[in-house]
């Protein structure tokens, strides 16, 4: 992007402009090392002669190591210090609810990097001295440790910013604690930030000059405050400019052996990354099925040839062979009229159903409809404000995460970044206490039945998507829980590899008796796993039922149009018929009062020319003709509306002319009434 907006002159003076900038910057540091090493007192560049005198110096004046060795303890100790204070602070600080004290906090650590060293030195000092603490290393580590603290507390509050906050959800719904979240899952994850801030803070610790000044003495000084006499007593001390070199050689060396130890990791990660590619190429799930490209024609034929409900799916050869029966057994979940509101706001309005045991059963809805804060209720990373959740007999409304034996598969799966493929699976079994050997043994079992057992060594970003939602998914099984939540997990994968995941969560789920809420707001996924559906608008439950029936039999609106597309008519019903206008369309069955008719596309019926239709059929002008795939989708213009006629193309269907009329019409029995 950058070439694209300076180029030509304006690249080349940006160039120069950076160039001059980096001499100024380092040339009066590197003019140090040659002035270092000429011979005589004064400061001469290019020295005239060379000599080791000032390097001697610095050997045999014993006050010079004793001074530097004085500044690494006080410099450690304070980075210690600090770092341990602000990673604290920063941590706390995250879990601040309330904004407005959140900043406060904040504000009150970063103090010392807003307000002037200066003030800070002597009010330090005031209070040092009326203590009889001047003079103690103890006393100057801390006064450093409060200078240095805004090096820790920042860069750790920006890593904790940018952690997937699903990481201690995870945790907690694999059963760990919040002591054992914080050493196992959050700190490990903060280790880069945590020393960069320690290398900060002892940088600059060691280098603190104003804070020497004003608490150290000739008999308690620091490397620091002996160099500023250097410079200020009976002239220019030369050996300070040894002392300089020192340093400045140590950093090099400690740069150029961390850039070295960078390129011998990246090595060893290529050639992991390069071996996990292979064998991810030999371990690849078999081709998805080509689906048609509209969902709607896949729903309605999926519908007619899918099993009654309870009906077992037949499971691949190798994965019924190796089902094993008893496994697991999933729980039954009851919500009894829960709700939940944030202020004024219902984000679930008494949601009262039940998920039978063994049973898949996806919450559908659009964004925003409060399905995913419905799972999170059941899972217990929030509470409800009313009603209770029952699973299996057990009330769990206010039971914390850890202790429900809920999985829960996140939709950015949520594995940990720091921890082994096994690690992670075997994660909630450490978590319970379970023994190394049983650990092995059901880390084995979880990652056999997700096809993962060759990459249990492997590295979470050396997977691929699909290989990390199945890792979430053994993980999530390995503890044996009473229920399985998952939160839209395929979203982020390819359509070939979703469907591929759909028909392995499916048979997974029915090869272990295993209760699954899985959210979604996907029509062709709830309907090709699901045995019923739980369709969600604006908090409420609307229906909760087989795919078949949802898309046959709607209760409402909102479910006609959400699950499938659909053609409503809304009038009277008196009897057998529905007026609508200057029409009266027949019904399957009597009703009576406002009713809203539903007719799905692929039962709308075209006459032609010269074919007969009923008397209330309706006349329609063709305004669009789009090919999806195998299938044809028409809309025409009515009296009525927009009318949506689908039709598959099997190289027998007529595709009349855009413009042409046609009358439109159904037979009875296909169409839906339902109240208004």
């Amino acid at each position: 992007m950058m070439e694209l907006l300076v180029q030509g002159n304006a690249a080349r003076t940006l160039k120069a402009y950076g160039w001059v900038m980096l001499v100024i910057i380092i040339l009066p540091v590197i003019m140090i090392v040659p002035i270092s090493f000429g011979a005589g007192s004064a400061i001469v560049f290019p020295p005239k002669e060379l000599s080791l005198e000032w390097y001697y110096n610095l050997i045999d004046d014993p006050r010079w190591g004793r001074d530097a060795l004085l500044s690494l303890q006080v410099a450690g100790l304070a980075t210690l210090l600090a770092t341990i204070t602000g990673t604290a602070a920063a941590i706390g600080m995250s879990r601040v609810e309330n904004k407005a004290l959140a900043k406060f906090l904040k504000l009150f650590f970063i103090a010392p990097m807003i307000v002037p060293l200066m003030v800070i030195s002597v009010g330090l000092y005031i209070v040092f001295a009326r203590n009889g603490l001047l003079g103690s290393m103890w006393a100057l580590a801390i006064a450093h440790a409060i200078v240095v603290l805004p090096f820790v507390v920042m860069p750790v509050m920006s890593r904790l910013a940018s952690l997937d906050p699903a990481y201690e959800r995870a945790s907690a719904s694999l059963g760990a604690t919040q002591i054992r979240t914080l050493f196992e899952v959050i700190l490990p994850l903060l280790v880069p930030a945590i020393i960069a801030a320690a290398i900060f803070s002892f940088v600059f610790s060691f280098d603190e000059v104003v804070l020497a000044q004003f608490l150290s003495s000739p008999r308690f000084e620091t490397l620091p405050r002996k160099v500023w006499d250097g410079l200020s007593q009976n002239g220019l001390d030369k050996t300070i400019t040894s002392i300089a070199s020192v340093q400045l050689f140590l950093v090099v060396v400690a740069f150029a052996g961390w850039n070295i130890w960078k390129v011998a990791r990246t090595g060893v990660l290529v050639g992991r990354a390069k071996t996990a590619a292979a064998a991810a190429a030999n371990s690849q799930v078999s081709p998805a099925v080509d689906l048609p490209a509209n969902g709607y024609q896949t729903m309605n034929v999926a519908l007619k040839t899918a099993p009654p409900l309870g009906t077992p799916a037949i499971l691949p050869a190798a994965e019924a062979g190796g089902a094993k029966t008893g496994e697991q057994h999933g729980y039954g979940i009851d919500f009894q009229h829960m709700s939940k509101f944030y202020g004024d706001k219902v984000v679930v309005e008494e949601a009262n159903f039940s998920v039978k045991p063994g049973e898949f059963l996806t919450i559908l809805g659009p964004s925003g409809s409060g399905k995913t804060t419905l799972l999170m209720l059941v899972a217990g990373f929030i509470t409800p404000d009313a009603g209770r959740l029952m699973l299996g007999k057990r009330d769990i409304s206010r039971v914390p995460p850890h202790q429900r034996d809920i999985g829960v598969v996140f939709q950015s799966y949520a594995l940990f970044p720091h921890m082994t493929v096994a690690q992670n699976v075997a994660y909630p079994l450490r978590a319970r206490g379970v023994s190394k050997t049983e650990q092995q043994a059901k880390v084995k079992w979880a990652l056999e039945r997700v096809h993962m057992q060759d990459f249990a060594e492997r590295r979470i970003a050396q997977l691929s998507g699909g290989q990390q939602q199945r890792i979430a998914l053994a993980r999530a099984i390995s503890f044996g829980p009473r229920a399985l939540l998952m939160d839209e997990p395929l979203s982020a994968l390819d359509r070939n590899l979703r469907v591929d995941m759909q028909r392995e969560i499916r048979s997974l789920q029915q090869s272990l008796g295993q209760t699954v809420i899985f959210v979604t707001h996907d029509q062709e996924e709830a309907l090709n796993m699901s045995d019923r559906v739980a369709v969600i608008n604006e908090g409420r439950v609307q229906q909760v039922a087989t795919p078949r029936d949802l898309y046959l039999k709607p209760q409402n609106s909102f479910v006609a149009n959400f699950f499938g597309e659909s053609n409503l008519f809304h009038g009277m019903a008196e009897g057998g018929s529905l007026v609508c206008g200057d029409r009266a369309f027949p019904l399957a069955e009597a009703r009576a009062g406002e009713a809203i008719l539903c007719v799905r596309p692929e039962t709308v019926r075209l006459a032609g020319q010269n074919q007969s239709s009923p008397e209330w059929a309706i006349e329609g002008t063709l305004t669009n003709a789009r090919f999806l795939g195998s299938l044809l989708h028409m809309q025409f213009a009515t009296a009525y509306g927009t009318l949506v006629v689908t039709r598959p193309l099997d190289g027998t269907i007529d595709t009349p002319e855009q413009g042409a009329v046609r009358r439109l019409f159904w037979v009875p029995e296909t169409a839906h009434v339902m109240p208004h």
